[in-house]
Formats: C-alpha cells, structure tokens, sequence
C-alpha cells in the first residue's frame, strides 16, 4: 500500500461532482429540486448547446441571504437537515448539501438571489468551485443560476456526453419527472432561441398527465388508488394491450421524489400477472405515500435510489393496487358498468330462438380427429356444453364481496350479446352501447393454460402404457420435469437402465385422446430452444399451446353453443383477459368513438 494522504479539497470537490454531475440534465435536476424545496411556483430553464454551453435555472422562490448564498458553495452546507434524526425522515427534495459545490466545481457558475423583502439581489460568480466575484444588483425576487462551460476543466467527463439533442432530451425528461410530482408549479425550457417544453401549473395530477402524454393517450390509463399499511398509493397505470418497447415511459415516485427502485418496479410489473407480453412494458406514474422515517433516501448523492425498512410489504401494496385497478378494467371490458360500480356478471344473450343441438363430432372429438393434429382429440377445453334456449349464465367460483370473477346478472339484463364472428378469429359482440371484439384463438389458450394451472390436476390413465424413446438431450430434459410434469396430469416415468426410454401412464384430460409419443416429442421440442429446467408455468404454457393448436385455429367458424361455453369460461377465468403470452383477449370500442367517426359526436 503507498502513502496515505488527504485529497486536496479541489480533487475532493471534482470526485464528488462525479457523483452527482453526471450530465447536463442533472445539472437541471438537481437546481430546479431546489427551486422546489425555495416554493417556486415557476421554474423557467433556458439551455444552450445541450447544456454543456450554457443551463439558465431561474425561479420565483425564497430566495437567499448573502451570507446564506456564499455557505451553499461550500459543501455539506444545507438548511434542510440539522442533527442525525432529520437525516432519516427527510422530506425535502434536496438536503445533502453537495449539488451546487459539486455543480459549480465542475463550470462557471453564476448565483444571483433575492428575498422578496430584501432591497437587492446579491450576485456571486464562481469558477471551478472558486470565487471569483460578488456584489450587490438589481433583479426581481428568487434565484437564478446560470452554469456556463460544464465540465471545462474535467476534460475526460465531455468524453461520455452525447450530442445536443440527446443532452437537451435527456434536460427536457428530467422536468417531466418532476412536473408529474409537482403540478401546482410551471415548467418551462428555451432551448436555443425556441420553447422545448411550457407546463403551466394545474390543479391535479391528472392534468398534468394529459399536458405531458397527450389528452388521448392520458385518457386510455387506469386510475389506481389504494390504501395499505405500508404505503398508499395512487397514480395511473396502462392497459396491458397499450405496453411500450421500453420501461422509459414507468414513472416512480415515493413522497414526491422520482425513483429509480426494484422494489417498487417489480411490484408494479408482477401486478400486470403475465398481461405483458416479454419485452413489454406499461406507461404508468406511480405515487407512493410512506412515513419519512420508513424510507432511506441517503443512498447515494443522485438521490434516485432509495431503501425501504419494510420492502417487501411496499412490494405487495403495489402488486395488489396495480392488479385490483387492472381486474376492475378487465370487469368493465365486459359489463359496461363503470369500474368503480361494483361487481357486475357476463351472460351470452340468445338470439333468433335457440342455438339447436350440438354437433355430434366437433373437430375435438374423435369423430372429427382428421380434421386436427395427430394429438387431437379430446375435450377443447372449454364448456360444458349449454343446455337449450334460454340464459346461461356462469357460476361464481367463490362468494366474497367484491371477489372476482363477479357473481352472474339478473337474466333480464343482458350484457354481451353476441352478434357475429370476423374472419373466423373475432367474435363481435355488443355490452352496453358499445362494440366488443374477441380474440378466440387467445381466449381457448387462456382457458386451457388456467385449468392447467388449477392445480391438483388429475390425469387421464392411459388403457395401454405407451413407450417413448428419446435422444439423448431430450431425454436429459424430460427426466428433469418429471414432477412438473405429473402436477399437471402427463404422469410419465423412466424405463429401463440406459436412461433415454420412458413410459407415458397417463395424460392431461384437455389432451385426451392425443397420440401421447407424439405429444411428448412436440412438448419436448416447445421446450428445447430454451434448455433450462423449464418452471411449472412454463411448462403449462407449453402444454396449453398444444392443446390449442387441437382446437380453435384461425378461420374456425364456432357453432352458437361454442361460442356460449367459450365466453361464459371467459367469464370464470381467475387470471387476467390475456393470453398466456400476453396478448390481449379482448378489446372495447365505445360508441362515442364510432360516433365521432361518423360525424355524430
């Protein structure tokens, strides 16, 4: 080890600039939090060349005293904390007191700040953390920074910055993460000689969303709002079906600070119960209230990251807020009641009097085998088969208030009646005043892959033991999901000593009737790309594909009484209205809309 020493005190500014300063828009970030923490009612920034030229960050605050003004350019020098206590229930937005010493060691920084009541604004001019030059001026109440040359004397650091768009990007989504948390102050950014960004102050969370995301798109969100032990929370979430290819558009916020936490993060997106497609991620803006002395923000001088004393508690609260807003969506999608009505049910209405008698071999049954794959056959995993005339209507599976799915209508009110099908892949249909599509094929492997999952399930025993054997790989595979695969009904077993010959005793009931080698060759195949001992759900999945595949293919037109069984399990499904995969099963056009597309809004 060489020679212990201490770093002299402009090294030590430039290290913890590091820290803090990462690009322009920190800069920005960091100075319009204080503004924040001053009462601004209106936070203007004016940037030139991204950032790295020039960042102007003037507001209507406070303002500071001389003497105040000169000790917030020295480290640590903060009025926001004042013994070891404040440090752990901080509610301010800053408190570290290391931005603007980080920020001015780093540039040319300028500070003017005026009280209200104060006869003069005083001035100050720094460079690389120095000081240069202060004196009495004239300006209007608050404060204003004006960083000049970033990072001029930290040559290595304009290495890792971006262009100026990218830099002015980056400035412009740093305001929007704090406008969404703040919507009683303004926001505006000049870039160059234009407005980037005017976010006038409005009354609600709401409208801030609309003046950020657009009206549209803001109008499309799920309201959440629930109240647990560990945190309330509230805010706006998408629909599965409207996800985004990144997780940019996920905004997180713990006491009005935005946050960058997996706690929180996992939580929302586990809430989504595999409704996102992989790879998909929703919009939301997440607000979360929890006592300041349960959350620790002095994690790092970024102040993004944040720990919780009760973690995984927070995590449940989201997880049950998120999916509760999503289950009362998905209510509304067939009902046509507002999601805050209360429990409503799903009945297939009839029409032009009767659906008449089954088909005596549907393309699931034996009879009707060649008309499927070689493991067709068996139950197509939904009904039972209706009885004649009248309402049918599904029966709760449990009776709790509020419990989903909901109990069934009164049979004079019918809610989705069912008016055609659409390229043998949509069913059409009308809830309320409005049109509802679904997707069958989606619809089946959902309702296949739950009753996978509503485990025990019991299996199908085969008459005749059937032998199947492997390559070596496979083999290696199957012998791996043996108990997987018995909770879910395909009971097999090894035979004999070389390890690759095993016997299929018995099958799922959804796949009875199916070739079982043949069965276990395509199953094996589904799961090879990804070699992995493959998890129970990911093993249901691929069972439910198969059995999919038996059934409701593309262009199927489905007889009244299949489509009746169809949406009335659709109506008992535990899991969201999503495919397995993530696609959605159903989709709701209002009427106001196809009115505005005729003119007749």
């Amino acid at each position: 080890m060489g020679l212990v020493r201490l770093l002299p005190p402009e090294l030590a500014d430039k290290i913890a600039a590091g820290e803090v300063v990462e690009r322009p828009a920190s800069v920005v970030k960091e100075l319009a939090e204080n503004s924040l923490d001053a009462g601004a009612g209106l936070i203007k920034v004016a940037v030139e060349g991204g950032g790295l030229k020039a960042i102007r960050v003037m507001d209507d605050g406070s303002g500071m005293e001389p003497e105040d003004a000169l000790l917030a350019l020295k480290r640590h020098a903060t009025s926001k904390i004042a013994d070891q206590a404040d440090l752990f229930r901080v509610t301010t937005m800053g408190f570290r007191g290391e931005a603007l010493p980080a920020i001015a060691s780093v540039s040319r920084l300028r500070l003017t700040t005026r009280p209200a009541k104060a006869p003069a604004a005083f001035r100050v001019e720094t460079e690389g953390g120095l000081i240069r030059e202060q004196e009495e001026t004239g300006a209007p109440p608050g404060t204003e920074i004006l960083v000049r040359d970033l990072f001029y004397n930290t040559p290595a650091r304009l290495k890792f910055v971006k262009t100026a768009r990218t830099e002015t990007a980056w400035i412009k989504e740093a305001l929007v993460r704090l406008a969404l948390a703040w919507p009683g102050v303004g926001f505006e950014l000049i870039e160059g000689d234009r407005a980037g960004l005017k976010l006038d102050p409005v009354t609600g969370r709401e409208e801030r969303l609309a003046d950020v995301f657009g009206r549209e798109t803001s109008q499309g969100l799920i309201r959440i709002e629930a109240d647990h032990p560990a945190a309330k929370v509230q805010g706006w979430i998408s629909p599965a079906q409207e996800s985004r290819a990144t997780g940019r558009t996920i905004y997180l916020y713990v006491n009005g600070r935005y946050i960058r936490e997996k706690t929180v993060l996992s939580g929302l997106l586990a809430g989504y119960e595999g409704r996102l497609e992989r790879g998909r991620y929703p919009l939301a803006a997440l607000f979360l209230e929890v006592e300041p002395g349960t959350v620790d923000v002095n994690v790092h001088p970024a102040k993004l990251e944040v720990r919780f004393h009760h973690a995984r508690a927070i995590r449940q609260a989201v997880v049950g807020a998120v999916s509760q807003a999503l289950r009362k969506q998905e209510r509304f999608m067939w009902t046509g009641t507002s999601p805050s009505q209360g429990p409503a049910g799903l009945a297939v209405a009839e029409r032009g009097g009767g659906y008449g008698p089954p088909d005596p071999s549907p393309p699931w049954s034996k009879a009707g085998r060649n008309r499927g794959p070689a493991w067709g056959g068996g139950d197509p995993g939904f009904g039972p088969k209706p009885s004649a005339g009248g309402w049918r209507s599904f029966k709760p599976s449990h009776e709790e208030p509020g419990a989903w799915p909901p109990p069934p209508p009164e049979p004079d009110q019918p809610l989705f009646s069912h008016l055609g099908t659409l390229g043998g892949l949509y069913l059409v249909g009308q809830v309320g005043a409005d049109l509802v599509l679904i997707d069958q094929h989606a619809a089946h492997e959902r309702i296949i892959y739950d009753r996978l999952m509503d485990r025990p399930l019991q299996g199908q025993p085969l008459l005749v033991p059937e032998k199947v054997v492997l390559p070596p790989a496979q083999a290696e595979l199957l012998a791996g999901l043996l108990e997987e695969a018995g909770r879910l009904g395909l009971e097999v077993e090894p035979f004999g000593p070389e390890g690759r010959t095993f016997v299929v005793k018995s099958l799922p009931a959804l796949l009875t009737g199916s070739d079982p080698a043949r069965l276990v060759h395509d199953l094996l195949d589904e799961l090879s790309p990804d070699p992995g001992r493959p998890s129970l759900e990911r093993l249901a999945l691929a069972l439910a594909g198969l059995a999919c595949r038996t059934a409701l293919k593309a262009g199927r037109e489905l007889k009244p009484e299949e489509v009746e069984a169809l949406v009335n399990d659709l109506g008992r499904l535990q899991g969201p209205l999503v495919c397995p995969h993530g696609r959605p099963i159903i989709k709701r056009l209002p009427r106001s809309q196809i009115d505005r597309w005729f003119g007749r809004a």
